[in-house]
């Protein structure tokens, strides 16, 4: 249980780490694909010391890089339905569309669950 909070309590943060690995990973497997051998340069020395492992690392950098893409992406469009629907300054409003919000808030982080439960307070709602 402690490690899925962990990854709920991250996920922004976790997205954005796989991103920037998988990105610099297939990088320098890419060059390191193209490079010449013997050309002295970092990544034929790369290609050299990686031998035929360069290819299964260009392919576990492409999906860590899509997989983190996607994480980021999904957080970002949630958090920006999420204060599209919690801006509402009508209470009638916000109480329409209180399953989704809930549901965005506990999806997104503990802290937009503490903005709901803030709000909920503020007009009184149960």
């Amino acid at each position: 249980m402690k490690i899925n909070k962990f990854f709920h309590q991250y996920k922004i943060e976790l997205s954005i780490f796989l991103t920037i690995f998988g990105a610099i990973l297939v990088l320098f497997t890419g060059l390191g694909i193209l490079a010449e051998e013997g050309s002295g340069s970092i990544f034929s020395t790369i290609k050299e010391s990686l031998g035929g492992w360069i290819y299964w690392l260009i392919i576990t950098g492409t999906v860590v890089l899509l997989l983190g893409v996607f994480y980021l992406f999904d957080f970002v469009s949630k958090r920006r339905q999420f204060y599209k629907l919690f801006n509402e300054e009508s209470k009638s409003k916000f109480i329409k569309n209180m399953d989704r919000i809930e549901e965005l808030a506990w999806r997104l982080h503990p802290k937009f669950e503490m903005m709901v439960i803030e709000r909920k307070n503020k007009w009184k709602i149960k």
